[in-house]
């Protein structure tokens, strides 16, 4: 807690209102007209203190003014977020590390970004605790631990996040950070792939053709080859090809 009064302090006061210059476009299309107003309206409601407006309006300051209706502004999107964090919005947590980690706004800082990223994640947000067991899985900032990973992908995966499902079937599959476990393995990539996600369509292919994890059937794994085919997949589409020339499908 004192880490974040710390945080909170520092930041606090540095982001007031910039004039900016305006954009070298002088005529916006209509549709970016429809993006200033209601830009325009969610910011009222966030000077007014709506804790989900002031972390929208963060938002849109990072995607500018096409998306966003307003032009890119890190200063004000850190000011946002800030706004938001104090009254402990998740996403506002979420927001401030991703500033922090690509000096959006302020000076880039690893140590900060993932602190903010941290609270995030021990507050519950699917996409803060997918990426912070990549961030110790890949020593971002921090000593890798898989172990942390694996427990940090597996929350985001029982929340539904298709990715982390997938980063969980890896680990069991290869034993990584946890015990190998084929079953479980397979049970992850098929929850993966049943979102749409085109490498774990690939590996629960995989599992079905070798039998890992699962009982072998060429017909299973054929369809989801080519599940994955469809979605532009290479490699599914040469394992589909594969199948085709040794009559299994």
């Amino acid at each position: 807690m004192y880490l974040f009064k710390i945080l909170f302090s520092r930041l606090r006061g540095l982001f007031a209102e910039s004039s900016k210059v305006p954009s070298a476009n002088p005529v916006p299309s209509a549709y970016e007209i429809e993006k200033m107003n209601e830009f325009n309206e969610i910011k009222l409601r966030a000077e007014q203190g709506d804790v989900e407006a002031q972390c929208d309006v963060a938002n849109r300051y990072t995607k500018g003014l096409f998306f966003g209706g307003v032009e890119v502004d890190g200063k004000q999107a850190v000011r946002w977020y800030l706004k938001a964090a104090e009254q402990k919005h998740v996403k506002a947590f979420y927001g401030l590390s991703k500033c922090f980690a690509e000096g959006l706004g302020v000076a880039e800082d690893q140590a900060q970004a993932f602190a903010w990223l941290q609270k995030a994640a021990q507050a519950g947000d699917s996409l803060a605790q997918r990426e912070l067991g990549t961030r110790y899985s890949g020593g971002v900032g921090i000593l890798i631990d898989h172990s942390k990973a694996f427990s940090w992908w597996l929350k985001s995966a029982n929340q539904g996040d298709e990715l982390a499902q997938f980063e969980v079937a890896l680990c069991y599959y290869s034993g990584k950070g946890v015990a190998l476990d084929l079953s479980l393995a397979a049970k992850w990539y098929q929850l993966s792939a049943e979102q749409g996600y085109g490498q774990a369509q690939i590996a629960i292919g995989v599992c079905y053709y070798h039998g890992r994890g699962v009982r072998q059937d060429y017909s299973k794994a054929t369809s989801w080859y080519r599940k994955a085919a469809e979605q532009g997949s290479v490699q599914a589409a040469m394992f589909l090809d594969d199948c085709k020339s040794r009559g299994l499908c």
